[in-house]
């Protein structure tokens, strides 16, 4: 607790991820915070229902430690428990499956395999056509993890992943039917604002979600960590709306909180610092009234910069109505996306007894679903529950703002955290690490847990953290996330012999395979990769020299045909493994 000084007094406007982390650690850390909400409950719970006896969370949200590292972190200092969550995908285009994976797991990892790929006929074809397209942005994400600066040239990141696509010849059903409905369906936009996307966001979360540790879930879903942030907070203000944010004055003055009472009166109240965790487009109309001195006008900027689709916000539905899943039931996955010949947007539904079945209970026929946007919302049946949100876009021009953002906060006592004031996909890592870095600025003495770094030139001699604390480096927020945060998604540390000696002296099969495993693991990603690449980068050097452009890229093509039928054989042969006698599976773990 702060003892050297009166607690000074913030006010957190928004009780969203973002509104409730900044709450709960400036508080911990001595801060007199009052929490305002215009909702009648906690923002990020919300919407969620009950169904069966077990509680569902609208939308769903799992998240991946790779690319949640701050979340996962926060989950654990918390105590919030997560367990796996099932996503398999398949993807449809006007009502014919297109591709599809199933996870396989296999000594204790979920392997993605693709369904199909030797069918004998033309969805066959076009499986192994999809598939081959996958595996080589697979290949490309893995670089650029390995090499993160990469995801700074301005080869990639200027361009549009549509843009990247393109220029890498990669294939229309992969970019068109897969992937942009894909980033489109994890973005909740329409297909035109995923195909805008940074193709260097994407191809980093595309990385560190299939090279990571899997796709989780928190066990008791959102409502469990919305109590342990909210529970011990002494003053929340559940339906309180705020019309306006006043800054402070140059020399630290207070700023003012203005709110609107049920009969349009107004109170206006005082508080040492102000953090807007809103929507980026709310924050900058609640700021609008703030003195035209030039101060908060990059903020103001930066957060106007924030684009959103306000013609039409996302649509969930959770149900009980099969319809909206793939015809043939043998299609059916845990995460079912659909495009349509006519139309702008995706339909993704997820079936919830798949994805986590002890989670989503059972109702009517055992099968729960939700469902994003879908193609007729009045042709459902067995609707539980209905809402729509809204979510903050990225694209090439508001990413390069980010940085001005940042070097904005705190400004005549002003603060923004929200998914879209932290690099990367506009998703719950960004509530997380935006909150915890207006926190670190905020309240005195270090956090209760270790959050991970970003360094600006990371790597180099003197390198500098960047972050709002004091002493921290302000602005560059971007390329330092770009240059961290992938470097040690599957490397890990090298494994220590002397935990290889004991495994073996106490006769642990399984402890000897998870060493084998994470050595093999961290040799590949130090030595073999680079090794890989330059020999690919030479090859293809030489191909196109002596074959010319055309016969080089067929030769590649039918190349990573045989590595993607090798590979598939290779996991379905340890998939039969792992189904095994009991003696089998406890060894394979």
């Amino acid at each position: 607790m702060d003892t050297e000084q009166p607690a000074k007094s913030v006010a957190v406007i928004g009780s969203g991820l973002a509104g409730l982390t900044a709450a709960h650690f400036l508080q911990r850390g001595g801060r007199r915070v009052t929490l305002f909400e215009q909702g009648a409950a906690v923002g990020m719970d919300a919407a969620s229902l009950t169904v069966g006896g077990a509680r569902i969370d609208v939308p769903l949200r799992v998240f991946t430690p790779a690319y949640y590292p701050c979340l996962t972190r926060m989950y654990a200092h918390l105590g919030v428990a997560s367990s796996a969550a099932d996503y398999s995908l398949c993807v449809s285009h006007a009502g014919e499956p297109v591709w599809s994976y199933t996870n396989v797991h296999v000594l204790g990892v979920s392997v993605p395999v693709p369904d199909g790929l030797w069918a004998a006929t033309g969805a066959g074809a076009r499986r192994r056509r999809v598939t081959r397209d996958w595996v080589r942005l697979l290949y490309a994400a893995l670089q650029m993890l390995r090499m993160p600066w990469r995801l700074a040239d301005r080869r990639v990141a200027q361009l549009t992943i549509a843009q990247y696509l393109a220029a890498q010849r990669y294939s229309p059903d992969f970019a068109e039917h897969v992937l942009v409905p894909f980033v489109a369906a994890v973005m909740t936009c329409s297909l035109r604002a995923a195909a805008e996307y940074p193709a260097n966001a994407v191809l980093d979360f595309v990385g560190r979600v299939a090279f990571g540790a899997g796709v989780q879930r928190a066990a008791g879903g959102v409502q469990e960590v919305c109590r342990a942030l909210a529970e011990d907070l002494r003053d929340v203000r559940l339906g309180t709306a705020v019309v306006a944010v006043e800054p402070g004055s140059d020399d630290g003055g207070c700023c003012h909180v203005v709110v609107e009472a049920a009969d349009g009166s107004t109170q206006r109240m005082a508080f040492d610092a102000v953090v807007l965790a809103t929507q980026a487009d709310v924050a900058a109309r609640l700021l609008s009234a703030a003195r035209s001195d030039g101060l908060l006008d990059d903020m103001l900027r930066a957060l106007r910069a924030v684009p959103y689709e306000d013609a039409r916000d996302a649509r969930v539905y959770t149900h009980t109505d099969a319809s909206v899943m793939p015809a043939d039931r043998a299609h059916w996955h845990a995460v079912n996306l659909a495009t349509h010949a006519t139309g702008c947007r995706v339909t993704s539904t997820h079936w919830l007894s798949r994805v986590d079945g002890a989670a989503a209970g059972s109702c009517g026929s055992g099968h729960v679903f939700q469902t994003v946007d879908p193609a007729d919302h009045r042709q459902l049946r067995g609707v539980v529950g209905a809402t729509h949100f809204r979510r903050a876009l990225v694209t090439v021009e508001s990413q390069a703002l980010l940085d001005t953002l940042h070097a904005a906060q705190g400004r005549r006592g002003v603060w923004v955290a929200g998914t879209y004031a932290a690099p990367g996909l506009p998703l719950l890592e960004g509530c997380v690490r935006s909150a915890l870095d207006v926190v670190r600025a905020l309240r005195p003495g270090p956090l209760p847990f270790a959050v991970p770094p970003l360094l600006s030139h990371a790597g180099a001699p003197g390198a500098a953290e960047v972050g709002l604390a004091a002493g921290m480096r302000r602005g560059g927020v971007v390329a330092a996330h770009y240059a961290c945060c992938g470097a040690a998604v599957a490397a890990g540390r090298a494994p220590e012999p002397a935990r290889l000696a004991a495994a073996v002296r106490k006769r642990r099969p399984r402890a000897v395979l998870a060493w084998a495993a994470a050595a093999a693991r961290w040799a590949l990603w130090t030595l073999g990769l680079p090794a890989l690449a330059l020999l690919l980068a030479v090859a293809d050097l030489v191909l196109c020299s002596v074959l010319g452009t055309h016969v080089a890229a067929r030769l590649q093509d039918a190349a990573l045909d045989a590595l993607v039928g090798l590979a598939a054989a290779a996991v379905a042969v340890l998939g039969v493994a792992t189904a095994a006698p009991s003696r089998v599976r406890a060894f394979l773990g």
